[in-house]
This record gives C-alpha cells, structure tokens and sequence, in this order.
C-alpha cells in the first residue's frame, strides 16, 4: 500500500502527508528595489515543484476553523505565516538559501539550535528583518549554524540571510515566513499581494525527489532524511521505494514501474489523488525475483509522462 503524510505544524496529520527564481519583475519591467513599500522576492531559492513548495498559507479564520487567502484550508488553525517546504534533508543538506525577501534591519536571531527534527520538539533558529514601513519578517526554523548576518546589520532584497533547516517546532524541512507589521498583527502577504511574482495557488502534480533502499522503507520520516540511494539490491530481496511530491488534485495518478535486465515490468505501483495536496511522500516495499541479477532500473510517472529514472544492480 502506499503510503502518505501531510507535512509538518504541530499535532497535525492528515490524510494525505504532507522552487521560483531569486528574481521577480514588477509591472513595469523592472525588478524590485529596496525603496518599494514591501514589494517582496521569494526568499527560497530554486524551482517552484521542483525544489520547493507552499504547504501552508496564513490562516485567516480567527476561530476554530481554516482559511487561507483564497478561501480554501491550506494551512492550520492558527497558522501565522507561510510554510515553504524543500523535498527532505537531502536539499537542507545541500545548502537551500533563504534570501531576504525585502530590505531591512537584522533586529534579532538565533542560531545553534538542533536543525533535523521530524517532531514538534526545541527552539527554532531565525532572522528577524525589520523594513522601513516599521513591519517585520520573521525566516524561521533555520539551519544550525546557516545564519550569515548580524544584529544592526543592513541587508537589502536578495541578500542571502541561512539555509532553509527544520529547527524547533518543525517535522521536516521548511521555511516558515511570518510578516507582522509595526503593531505585531500578522500581514497575509498573499491576501495584500506583497509578491512581485507569486506562486500559483493550486500547485500542479510535481516530481521532487526518489528514494531507493535495500530493504524495507519503515515509514515517512525515512523518506524526509533519506540515506543515499541504493546502487544495489539482493536477488531475492526488498527494495524500498519512496517519493517526495509536489502538489497534485483529485484524480492526479503517480505510477512507479521497476524494470527487470530484460525490460519487462516486474512491479507496477502508484495512486490516484482523492483530494488537492500540497507535499507528498509516498512509498511502496516490493520483493525481487529470485535468480534474476543484472542492471534493473525505476521510472516514475505523473499523470503518464516519464519524470524520472533510476538504475540499479541486482545481484
């Protein structure tokens, strides 16, 4: 069976789990510059569904239910910013920049907390920026020991602040950017349109990365710090495969095939999307053929069009 989470915020799970370039243009043609009121960049390096993706927006009902800035739920009760995840700690790993997204003032921050939490546990790292206007952004849930500015220090727009980590209250990789302004009340940078280039909102089925295993694969957590994958897999045994996904709606299909030495299908898995989902990960543990060893290889689908491949040994 496969198997799917809905990612991080505390106490939250679901039933089904959970990049953009650094430069934007305005309407004019230009990009924006320190002096424009809160016209911001994205602050997460890399491409949209590809690199990183929106798991949750602000929450705009101030009771006990969900609402984000379109009127749908993808966020939390509660949620006072916007979650941007990376695949897993392969891409935290990899040094995942955050940038400032609007010139400021570095007013605080706090560096040295443990980055690789899959639980609501700890004390989050972060940046405060404050902006001219006297509002202030918050980069939360850092890297250990990524932060590369100061208190007092004068940043402008796309100045690199640390790398996206999953420090304090945080179940994987992601940033967690909160805007406030100069009384403390949050601001939904989507609901004013604060973005020069924002993200489409309902994020298309996307691949982001595969995770292949000797062995069984125990559960999600795996499949947000993975191991390298395996090169090679006993005849006879268990390989373990796993998915990070971006987005996808009601009736969106992900189909994994693994091919033996000959080319034929030994294994044909996947699922069909019930509902719109922000990030995935799925896995499914399959045994070889016994008797079959030579060069075996994993091709991943969305919606029927190759996304990526994968070689192994069987031996």
């Amino acid at each position: 069976m496969p198997m799917p989470s809905q990612n991080h915020a505390p106490a939250r799970v679901l039933g089904l789990f959970v990049v953009l370039g650094l430069t934007a243009c305005s309407s004019d043609g230009t990009g924006p510059n320190d002096s424009d009121p809160l016209v911001l960049l994205w602050p997460v390096a890399g491409e949209d569904g590809a690199d990183w993706v929106i798991n949750n927006y602000v929450d705009l009902d101030t009771g006990a239910g969900v609402l984000d800035y379109r009127g749908g739920g993808k966020s939390y009760d509660g949620h006072p910013g916007v979650d941007i995840d990376v695949p897993n700690f392969r891409w935290m790993d990899r040094g995942h920049q955050i940038v400032a997204a609007h010139a400021g003032v570095v007013v605080a921050l706090r560096d040295g907390q443990p980055d690789r939490n899959t639980s609501c546990v700890g004390t989050a790292n972060f940046v405060d920026v404050r902006h001219e206007d006297g509002s202030t952004m918050t980069y939360g849930h850092l890297k250990q020991s990524s932060i590369v500015v100061t208190i007092g220090q004068q940043v402008s727009a796309g100045d690199a602040l640390a790398v996206v980590g999953s420090s304090g209250c945080s179940t994987a990789p992601h940033l967690h950017l909160e805007l406030r302004d100069e009384g403390g009340n949050v601001v939904d940078p989507f609901l004013e349109e604060l973005f020069a280039a924002p993200p489409t909102y309902d994020a298309p089925l996307d691949f982001m990365d595969l995770n292949v295993k000797e062995g069984a694969i125990g559960g999600v957590d795996e499949l947000k710090d993975p191991p390298p994958n395996a090169t090679t897999v006993a005849a006879g045994g268990t390989i373990g495969v796993g998915l990070s996904m971006a987005g996808g709606t009601t009736g969106d299909v992900i189909r994994v095939l693994i091919r033996d030495d000959d080319d034929d299908v030994v294994h044909d898995v996947g699922t069909t999307f019930q509902r719109p989902s922000r990030h995935t990960y799925w896995f499914w543990n399959r045994s070889l053929t016994a008797g079959m060893p030579g060069n075996w290889a994993i091709e991943v689908y969305t919606n029927g069009a190759l996304r990526a491949t994968y070689g192994f040994t069987v031996q």
